[in-house]
Order: structure tokens, then sequence, then C-alpha cells
């Protein structure tokens, strides 16, 4: 235990020891079950004083300045651990406590993953920042869809090269190419908990690895053979019995090299061990002494324990590979990047999108101020080429990129025809990327006339924000964030009017978010950054922004809560301008979605865990509000739940997780229940004047139900332009599905009726010239799709850092 220049605590062991039995107020440190050791500025534990305190239950930490704990703490029976303002950027060290069920990390440099990260890695916890663990199912329906689908990789990739004998080396090669093999493909869950999705992998990787190369490895006690392991996994297999041991003689079994197995000529198979050497060794006072032979296993129960040993070893290894890599970061103060696994990539890749960053990559970095570039290019749309490394920009000087196209074939056109594919968001300008996340698509609102848009769509992946000309195909304008890393999740339009000095005029306003938790205010005429929002002093990723209908500066910001602030209108030729934060609205979970109704008095949020409404009081002094209403919007789990007959009263379910949500009307609402296969339209301003109960729930009636697709992902968002006759939505096959929403059925008073998808657009077959690349249908998902008001144009952003522009036909 020690800390900084000037503290109150030496570095000496005997010295930390009198402390501790002074704060405990014990004689022994073995006798410790409560410990405080708050605000007393200790950066780091001595384990050889805490591994001695076996019986500790609670131990306080909070106001200090710990970033990590070693890896050799001990402290089995630690129930309650208060680790409050100190400086974590990992919590993988908290591994080594398996009995924790009270965890407190709060004012800490970590984020959202990072408590689903402990939620995961300790069985017992019950309790999180004082808040009862409720996302557990949530993380077993996780797990068990990325076992499915790390099943199906394994099977397709792997399995073939885990057949014979296997070195320690072979084997970690192996378990690096899998869990990155894992990263590229499998995408799940929302951009803010990618790093929590890879840390899963990871976990889910090394467990397969272990299992599959369980008793293969060269240095183990038997080589197992394929047969070996058919005799050893098939319990109507007669297996043979051992020679009976000879006695006064201790028999061991010395494994040569390995040779094929042979059958009996009963036609059961038989393992045949080579070159065994028995070896008698005298035993003074050994079993023979009394009479007692030695007993032998048997090849079963030999294979059975090496199993064991070697799972045991495995897990030893890889909770020994963690807690080390979390305790290097933790020493790097400088770094930006938390380390979660060693990465085989090269530094290209290192440097690439958060999409396919480490296990724990810098999700919530340290928030510090930096210089934005001025960036002016002009891109080209040509045939398709291999791309050096972009080079410093000078500022102020044009630069000309190319812009990767991805040709069409075998496209058969109905509704809409895809006539542009582009890779515009490529780290390092590589047109062969293909693992970038391309999260959201917007178009951008004609500044004469807001309620419609022009053919510009804006578009946000990696650290890079693109203003793309549907028309033409061509990237017109492109933002980078790339002096520190940025991962862009959400952007959104605004028209303000701006005094340049000069004269006034209408100019449209482009605000983007991500991972850093600070808002960009981009002047798209001039691309450039003229003003960028900071929120709380801890970090957390930004999922959704939208404007107010008729306050063009007010922004709405959707983390774990809803902020929303004035941005203020930039004035002179520097643009300056003042934020305000005007408003707080504490959301039950976490937002994937904001919609505000044209009459501007009220948000309404997709949540994890529901629909949820605020009303909207600039003038109420109270700044922090709680939910007024919870829609509660037709669902399978609520449908099931009602022929059960459960009396919902009694406990309170959890809620539908709304992952799409837009405004399609004045007051219609489309909104999505994750995994539920359909889309409900319902009215807003209708559906207020209901009467909440008392636990503030609003039953939602929709006026027409879209079949979509039957997926079990989810973060599948759905787009609309207000006033517009599409409603969009894609899906994890490369299909959009497209709704005429002005042919509606008429409403039904007794049910809702339905409707099909106008169109099912199928994913084009495409291919770079270079064929480096993939961008077919094969693992793809569609993260986004957002449509003209005119419906003249379908913008649709993928996983695999595609952006298709369909025209209608």
């Amino acid at each position: 235990m020690q800390t900084s220049p000037g503290g109150r605590i030496g570095s000496s062991t005997m010295l930390v020891e009198k402390l501790v039995l002074g704060c405990a107020g014990a004689i022994s440190l073995q006798d410790i079950k409560r410990l405080d050791l708050s605000r007393r500025k200790i950066s780091t534990l001595d384990p050889f004083v805490f591994s001695k305190m076996h019986e500790l239950e609670e131990l306080d930490l909070s106001g200090n300045r710990v970033s990590g704990f070693p890896i050799n703490l001990g402290l089995r029976k630690l129930r309650t651990l208060n680790c409050n303002k100190n400086a974590f950027k990992s919590v993988l060290t908290f591994e080594q406590f398996p009995s924790l069920e009270e965890l407190y990390i709060e004012d800490n440099e970590l984020g959202a993953p990072d408590q689903y990260i402990a939620v995961y890695m300790l069985p017992k916890l019950t309790k999180l920042n004082g808040k009862d663990v409720d996302i557990r199912d949530t993380i077993k329906t996780m797990e068990d869809i990325l076992q499915a689908r790390l099943d199906t990789i394994w099977k397709e990739s792997f399995a073939q090269r885990v057949k014979g004998r296997i070195k320690e080396d072979e084997e970690r090669s192996l378990e690096n190419e899998f869990i990155e093999d894992l990263k590229a493909k499998v995408t799940y869950g929302p951009p803010s908990l990618v790093e929590f999705t890879h840390h899963m992998l990871t976990v889910l990787a090394e467990k397969q690895i272990t299992q599959e190369t369980a008793g293969l490895r060269t240095n183990e006690l038997l080589t197992v053979t394929p047969m070996f392991r058919k005799v050893v996994n098939m319990a109507e297999v007669e297996e043979p019995e051992p020679p009976a041991p000879k006695p006064k003689a201790t028999v061991k079994m010395i494994v040569g090299p390995k040779k094929n197995p042979t059958a009996s000529p009963s036609g059961k198979p038989q393992v045949k061990v080579a070159q065994v050497k028995k070896v008698t060794e005298k035993r003074e006072g050994s079993e023979e002494a009394n009479g007692e032979v030695p007993r032998q296993r048997k090849p079963k129960q030999m294979v059975k324990t090496a199993r064991r040993n070697c799972l045991r070893k495995a897990k030893k290894r890889r909770n020994l590979h963690h807690l080390q890599r979390a305790e290097v970061a933790q020493k790097d103060q400088q770094t930006k990047q938390r380390l979660t696994e060693v990465e085989k990539d090269s530094c290209s890749e290192e440097a690439s999108s958060s999409s396919n960053h480490s296990s724990i990559n810098n999700r919530h970095a340290n928030t510090k101020g930096w210089k934005e570039k001025l960036e002016q290019e002009e891109h080209e749309a040509t045939e398709a080429v291999k791309l050096k490394p972009k080079k410093a920009v000078v500022p102020k000087a044009e630069k000309k990129e190319v812009t990767p196209k991805i040709s069409l074939k075998g496209v058969k056109p109905e509704g809409y025809e895809p006539i542009h594919m582009l890779r515009c968001h490529s780290i390092e300008n590589d047109p062969t990327d293909a693992k970038t996340n391309v999260w959201k698509c917007q178009f951008e609102p004609d500044p004469e006339n807001p309620s419609l848009s022009k053919s510009n769509v804006a578009t946000c992946g990696g650290n890079t924000i693109c203003v793309i000309d549907c028309t033409s195909g061509k990237v017109i304008k492109k933002y980078q964030h790339d002096r520190e890393k940025e991962e862009f999740y959400c952007v959104a339009w605004t028209t303000l009017e701006i005094n340049n000095g000069e004269q006034t005029q209408k100019v449209n306003v482009l605000a983007a978010a991500g991972t850093r938790g600070s808002i960009k205010l981009l002047h798209t005429d001039q691309l450039m950054c003229y003003a960028e929002i900071k929120g709380e002093r801890k970090a957390r990723p930004i999922n959704s922004l939208q404007f107010h209908p008729t306050e063009p500066t007010w922004l709405f910001c959707g983390s774990e809560e809803i902020v929303l602030w004035d941005i203020g209108t930039p004035e002179g030729p520097d643009l300056k301008c003042k934020c305000k934060k005007l408003l707080r609205f504490q959301a039950p979970g976490r937002l994937l979605g904001i919609v505000v109704p044209p009459s501007g008095d009220f948000v309404l949020a997709g949540c994890e865990n529901g629909c949820y409404g605020w009303n909207i009081d600039v003038k109420n002094a109270k700044k922090d509000r709680r939910h007024h209403v919870e829609f509660l919007l037709p669902s399978k789990a609520r449908l099931a739940e009602a022929i059960k007959g459960e009396d919902e009263s009694d406990e309170e379910a959890e809620g539908d997780m709304i992952d799409g949500l837009a405004l399609t009307s004045d007051n219609q609402i489309a909104s999505k229940v994750a995994c539920d296969g359909s889309i409900h339209l319902w009215d807003i301003e209708e559906a207020r004047k209901g009467k909440p109960n008392t636990r503030k729930e609003l039953k939602v009636t929709p006026d027409c139900t879209l079949e979509w697709c039957n997926s079990d992902s989810v973060y599948l968002d759905i787009g609309a332009w207000r006033g517009g006759s599409m409603l969009v939505s894609g899906d994890d096959q490369g299909k959009i599905w497209v709704y005429d929403i002005t042919k509606l059925p008429s409403k039904n008073a007794n049910k809702p009726p339905t409707q099909k998808a106008t169109y099912v657009l199928n994913w084009p077959e495409d291919q770079t010239e270079d064929n480096s690349s993939d961008s077919s249908a094969n693992d793809l998902i569609i993260n986004d799709v957002a449509v003209s008001s005119d419906s003249n144009y379908i913008v649709s952003v993928t996983n695999k850092n595609v952006v298709c522009i369909w025209q209608i036909l």
C-alpha cells in the first residue's frame, strides 16, 4: 500500500501492517473482517499484508488513487468492496474476488461496458453502485447468442485444424487467430457495449479452445487419438481392463510416439499405448508393507484427469493473463487504451475503429482537450485503387482522395435499385477495410425549407463523418477526428441563421457524437468543427442525438440519461457560440432513440427496458426529472404474460427493449420492440390522452402493425422522414424492408390491422476490382437506414464499412 509523495502512508510492509491493524482495531491480520481505508491517498495495495487477511469481508477504499489491484491479493471471502472516487480504468483485476456481492465503482475512469464486465465475471454480485443487478438475464441471453455464433464459426473455419497433437505455442496462436476472427465477424449489442461484446467473445473463445485441445498437447500424460476420444466419450463401449499390477512395485506410464489404434476381433475399439516402459521402484514404507496393492487408474480415468488439469491450467493462465494485462494498463498512465487482450494485428489495425478494438479498448478514455483539424477534401469517384496510408494534412490545403466504389451485378430491381456502393469510412483510407462499422445515416434538410430534404446524406462510422451526394455517389465533404481516438455513433442536422460579420444566412449544422461522450458541432459549408460540447467529467458514450422541431438550437443528447443543450448560434468569422445545459431527464435504462413530436412540449425515448416520455418545461427550476409516463407497447412477451394470467401488480416485470423509434408524421410514431418481428404505428397525442396507472404506465393500442422479419438480433433501427411516404428498416440478413405508410388499412377498434412490406430489397451482389474485401450479404448487418423526403433515395449503412444508395424505379 503506497501513497504519492507527501502521503501519510509509507511503502514499508511493517508500517502498512501497523496502519491496517490500527484502522481495524485488531491484534492480528487474520482477525480482520471489516476494514476502512477511505481518503488516505493510497495508490496501490501491499499483497504481503492483504494476502494474510483471509477473513476480510468488507473493504472501503473510496476517495483514494487506486488504479488497480495486484494479482495476488487473495481476499477470497471479500463480499463488499467500495472503490468510489479512485482512478480505475479497468475492472478485470476484480475477478480475483469471486465472493463479491456488493461493488461500488462510481467516479472512476470506467463506463457502462465495465459494469457489464463486472457483472459477467462476478457470479455472486447482487448490487452494483447501490442498485440491484438486473442485467444478468440480458447477459445470459447475449452469451447464448454469441456462443451459437461462435460454434458456427468454429465448425466452419477452425475445427478441422484440431485433429492431432498440438504444441502450446500452436494452441496460443490458434486462440489469438480465433478471437480476432470472432471480433471481425460477430457483431451484437449497441455501439456503446462493443468492448463488452469483445470481452465475452474472448472468454468464450478461450473456453472453446481449452475444451477442444484438452488431451491433445504434446506434454500431456496421454496422447489422445480420435479413436481414444471416441472410447472415452462413449459409455456403451466397453473399455479394456489394464493389466494387473505386479506386487511390490509401482508402475509408471511413460508415453512415447503416438500410433494408430487397432480394433479387437470382436469389433470393439481398443487403445494401444505405444512404448510403455514399466519402471519398478522399491519404496520403503510403501503400501506393500501393509499388504496393500497400489491402485492403477483406467485409461478413461487418466484422460479425465488430464482434461481436468488442462482446464484448470488454462483457466489459471487466462485469469493471470487478464490480470497482468490490466495491471500493465494501470501502470501506464499515459496510454489512452485499456488493454484486455494481446493484440495480434499490426499497428495500422490498432489505430482502426473501436468496432474492431480489443476486449476493452478505450470506450471511455480520459477526456482531455485537443485541437480539431480543419480539412478540405474533394472526393472523386473512380475505379477502386490501392491507396497509400494517409499523410499529414496541411491546414487549408486541398487534398484529393479516391473513395473506393463497389461494382454491382446480379441485381433484380423491385421498387428501388442500388446505384452506388461506397466504402468511405476506411481507416488510413484503406480500400480493403471491411471491418469498420458505419452506424448511422441521416439526410440533410433543405435550409430554405427544413421540412424537405436535399439529396445529400450524412453518415458516421469509425472516426469519420461523411456527407455524400446520392445523385453522383461522391463524398463531397469529410470530417476526420484523428487527434485522439473517437468512434462516432450518431448524427443530427439543424438549420441556423448565422451572421458571419457581413450577412446573415441559413446554414445547416451537423452534430455528431460517440464514444468520448462529447458533441462535435460541424459547420458543413466550411468543413470544420467550430465547437465541442463536453458533458460530465466522467465521459459516457452518446447513442442518440435529436434537435427540437421548433427550437433549432436545442439539442437532445441521449446516453444513460437525456440532456437538453442550447448550442447557441455561432457568430462572427470565428463562429463563436455559447452552449448552455437546460435540462436533464433521468432515464430508467440506456437510451437507444429519441423523438420529439412537433408540439415540442414532450420528448419520447426508446430505452433498453421500455418506452418512456417526459414533459418539457424549461422554466421549471427543477432540472433533473424522472419520466412522466411509460408507454406499454404490444409485444410477444407481454402477450405471453397475459395468456398465463400473471398479475403484473405483484411483481414489476422487466420492460421491452425498444431498439427502433421514428416520427413518420406530425403525431404518428413508429416503434419496434427488439426480436418481436413487427413494427407498430401509433398516435402519440392520442396515447397521451390516456390516464397512466399508479406506476405511470399507459397501454398503447397501435393503429397498424407492420410485418417485419423474425430476427433475434437487436439494435436494428428504423428510419423515416417526417411527412414522407416511406418507412424503412434493415435486418441482419442484408435485407431492407420498405413500407408505403400512405396506403395503410383502416383502423380496427378490436384488433390493429397488419400490413406486409411493400418491398423487400435484397442486398446486391458486389465485388471490388481487387477482390480484397468482402461486402457481400454473408454476416452482413444493416445498422441503419434513411429515406429522403421525396422517397427517391434510400441509404443503408452496414457493419462492413459499406454505404449503399438505392434509387426509386
